[in-house]
C-alpha cells in the first residue's frame, strides 16, 4: 500500500511540475531564447530526469522506449507535447528545430495513443493541429 502511495505521490508532483513548466512558457510566448530553454531543459532534467536536448535527438523507434522508462500518464504525455509546441514557437530557434520540435510533440502524442486502446479526439485534433503548424514554416 506504501509503494502504491509513493507511486501516486510522484505522478502528482510530475503532474505539478509540468503544470508549471507549460504555464511559464505560455508566459514567455514568442520571446523564448536559449536561455529559456536551457532554463527549462534543466528544470526537467532536475525535477524528473527529463533530458529534452537527448530527446530530440532520438529517431521516432526510440522515443518509445525513453519514454515508456518515465512510467508518464497519459495527461502528463500530453503537457509534454504541448510543452515541444510552446518550446517550438520561439523566434530565436531556426525553422528546422520549430519542425523537429513539433515532430516531437507527435511522436509524444503518439506514444500517448499507444498506451490506451481508446481513441482520443482531443490528441488527434492537437496532431491536426501540429500538422498544420508544420506546414506553415518554412523549410531553410
Amino acid at each position: 500500500m506504501e509503494r502504491r502511495d509513493f507511486i501516486q505521490e510522484e505522478i502528482e508532483k510530475i503532474g505539478i511540475f509540468l503544470k508549471r513548466t507549460l504555464s511559464k512558457l505560455m508566459n514567455i510566448k514568442t520571446e523564448t531564447s536559449s536561455d529559456d530553454f536551457e532554463s527549462i531543459e534543466n528544470e526537467f532534467i532536475n525535477n524528473i530526469d527529463f533530458d529534452l536536448k537527448y530527446f530530440t535527438t532520438l529517431k521516432e523507434t526510440e522515443v518509445e522506449n525513453y519514454l515508456s522508462s518515465f512510467k508518464f500518464s497519459e495527461e502528463s504525455l500530453e503537457k509534454i507535447a504541448l510543452i515541444f509546441i510552446e518550446l517550438s514557437k520561439s523566434n530565436s530557434i531556426t525553422n528546422s528545430d520549430k519542425i523537429a520540435r513539433l515532430s516531437k510533440a507527435i511522436e509524444i502524442l503518439n506514444y500517448a495513443d499507444k498506451l490506451n486502446s481508446s481513441f482520443s479526439i482531443e490528441r488527434n485534433q492537437q496532431k491536426n493541429y501540429i500538422f498544420e503548424l508544420i506546414q506553415n514554416i518554412e523549410v531553410e
